[in-house]
């Protein structure tokens, strides 16, 4: 429960911190999550044994895909990048290591993974609280949706209907207590709803797949087909006012009264789920008599069958009325991106920058197919081959990230990592019930962050893939043997603490230097206007822990700029160049510092090479007009139009 809990801790910090994706956040986590991994791991294999031949394979399969990972440093263009997605991917392996070899009780886990999905729905909760009297709502919604501390809409979506699943298994467990079956029916009331308000349209899909797979794999679905209705009357009921924030935002008319309506519909969803939790705990508990259950159980499968048969039916018809035509509409859409104009965003359509995404990471694989580009090695290669005018650091997909960046070597490693837990549901007939719906529960919450994550940047998303990292862990242990097998010998248990504790060393060994190094740069370019000479010693603290970080020398360069200091510019750009060959930045600014000296024929080439690296930048061709016409290159005009970029 301990160990548990100070994992599930690590998972809450994440999404307190709003995903996170900063290597200052999450690199302290990871730290706690290998040490809590390795402590773990010792004390299991020492007073239990060897854990199962499951969990070991699972455990074998990511933690050789990890090191290919770090591998992928030796190829990749972007080293700094590859070390930094590797360190991200320990942060991965140590939750599940901690979650597959813990001995887990189901109802320990599902105490965890409901307080957890109790506190990403308050965070929700009051971030739409707090818009109401914002000065500025775009904090917590962007683009009329509801994006909180993630900011970025889906993965809120993602968080909140991945803590859904959670919190259904405790209001539908008969044998929790009332007040907490309550409270957690309250809880599943309000996390739909939050979703709704993130309008994300993958959800839509995701989400009834994940219920099917839910209710395959949970025992007694009736209770939970009844348990469900809840949450779908709350939201069929409520979904009015949350729909109108969208257009209120868009618009900028009635924000505070339709954020506010918005707010109250949920407080109201939240006091009758707990209201109706009340009622249906009751009735569960006293209302035992075996006609009444199977009268109950009948009702309900009928109805969902009724409910099925109306969808298929729906769904037929609207693809039988010229069925070529809207598969190629929809095709069209898929590979356009088309302004947002209607009341939601739920009816803009198909349209995004997706497709071209995976173009260009798909182009990357042909490349090299074998071993990929490296881990993270994405974002300049897209500014090269883009036709869209977003600047997307991943490709927006995990099967096509594994691909691209790790080749068929990872892959095929990262494939053996899902087939070693797809194996392990082969003994689920033989779990217990209590233990069969905890397993449930985690695996719809991992499902749903795969399914959606499929179109999505999730995996780099540290507190969604810990999430589902965690649920995985989970569902491998508690698939495994009620017990373990016999203690190893004292010089095996000793053999193990020190294999954990190595392992955990190396771990930490990889993750200090970047970490430390992204908290001087970040103490740099906080502090500099009070003293440049201390911002220039941190940054080269920071280049000695980092090497193969271009960034300490893009801050001074930006630093020396600001101070017109053009040969200390020039010389910090020109090292940044030396780390990474295709940062355009470095070549742009490389120009404006020529301009400033007037050397006109290393300005043209500068400006050549950043155009070569991203054609489509706006702010090169500025500066390539003003040094064709022989002007010296404002900088102060360049951090505008960065600025305003940034707040658009």
């Amino acid at each position: 429960m301990l160990a548990g809990a100070f994992l599930f801790v690590v998972l809450a910090v994440l999404v307190a911190k709003g995903g996170h994706y900063s290597t200052t956040v999450w690199s302290p986590l990871a730290l706690i999550a290998l040490l809590l991994a390795a402590l773990a791991g010792a004390v299991q294999f020492r007073v239990a044994g060897m854990p199962a031949t499951g969990v070991l394979v699972t455990i074998g399969a990511l933690t050789a895909y990890v090191l290919w990972c770090f591998a992928s440093i030796g190829w990749s263009y972007a080293k700094d990048a590859a070390w930094l997605g590797s360190n991200r991917d320990l942060l991965y392996l140590g939750v599940f290591v901690c979650a597959a070899v813990l001995p887990w009780r189901a109802v320990t886990a599902a105490a965890l993974l409901a307080c957890l999905s109790a506190f990403v729905a308050g965070i929700g909760v009051f971030d739409v609280a707090m818009s109401v009297h914002a000065a500025d709502p775009s904090r917590y919604f962007q683009v009329g949706r509801l994006a909180g501390a993630f900011g970025y809409q889906n993965a809120a979506c993602a968080c909140f209907l991945m803590a859904f699943w959670p919190a259904i298994l405790v209001a539908s467990s008969r044998g929790a207590k009332i007040v907490v079956r309550a409270l957690a029916l309250g809880v599943a009331c309000v996390l739909p709803e939050l979703a709704l308000l993130s309008q994300s349209r993958t959800s839509l899909v995701a989400t009834p797949v994940t219920l099917l797979v839910y209710l395959l794999l949970v025992p007694r679905r009736a209770r939970t087909l009844v348990t469900l209705a809840i949450p779908a009357v709350a939201l069929l009921l409520t979904r009015g006012r949350l729909l109108d924030v969208f257009p209120a935002l868009r618009s900028g008319e009635h924000v505070s009264s339709t954020l506010a309506a918005a707010r109250d519909a949920l407080a109201l969803s939240a006091m009758g789920g707990v209201g109706a939790g009340i009622v249906l705990a009751v009735a569960d508990r006293y209302l035992t008599a075996r006609r009444l259950r199977r009268a109950g159980r009948l009702a309900v499968l009928v109805g969902a069958a009724v409910a099925t048969i109306f969808l298929v039916v729906a769904g037929s018809l609207w693809l039988l009325r010229n069925p070529e035509r809207r598969i190629e509409h929809s095709w069209a859409s898929f590979k356009q991106s088309h302004p947002v104009t209607g009341a939601s965003y739920f009816s803009s359509g198909l349209g995004s920058n997706r497709y071209d995404f995976w173009r260009v990471a798909l182009i990357q694989f042909k490349r090299q197919p074998l071993h990929g580009v490296g881990v993270d090695n994405f974002a300049d290669d897209y500014l090269r081959l883009r036709r869209s005018n977003e600047e997307p650091l991943y490709p927006h997909s995990l099967e096509i990230m594994v691909l691209s960046q790790t080749g068929v070597v990872g892959a095929v490693l990262f494939s053996g990592f899902f087939g070693g837990i797809l194996l392990a549901f082969r003994r689920l007939r033989g779990v217990s019930p209590g233990r069969r719906g905890v397993i449930g529960a985690a695996a719809a919450t991992s499902f749903y962050w795969a399914l959606h994550g499929s179109v999505d940047w999730f995996w780099e998303v540290p507190a969604l893939t810990g999430f589902a990292m965690a649920c995985l862990g989970i569902c491998v242990a508690l698939l495994g043997p009620e017990r373990s097998s016999a203690a190893l010998s004292r010089r095996g248990g000793r053999m193990a603490v020190a294999v954990a504790a190595s392992s955990a060393s190396l771990a930490a060994f990889s993750i200090l230097p970047p970490w430390l190094s992204a908290a001087e740069v970040a103490r740099a370019a906080d502090g500099w206007g009070a003293d440049p000479a201390l911002a220039y010693r941190q940054l080269d603290a920071a280049l000695w822990l980092n090497p193969l970080s271009a960034e300490p020398d893009r801050i001074a360069g930006a630093i020396a700029s600001r101070l017109h200091d053009w040969p200390r510019m020039r010389a910090a750009f020109s090292l940044a160049l030396v780390r990474d060959p295709r940062d355009w930045y470095s070549h742009l600014e490389l120009a404006v510092a020529a301009s400033q000296e007037r050397r006109w024929m290393v300005a043209q080439q500068q400006i050549a090479r950043a155009r070569d690296l991203d054609p489509l930048e706006p702010v090169i061709a500025y500066v390539a007009a003003e040094v064709k016409a022989r002007h010296v290159v404002s900088t102060t005009a360049v951090d505008r139009m960065f600025l305003e970029r940034i707040r658009q």
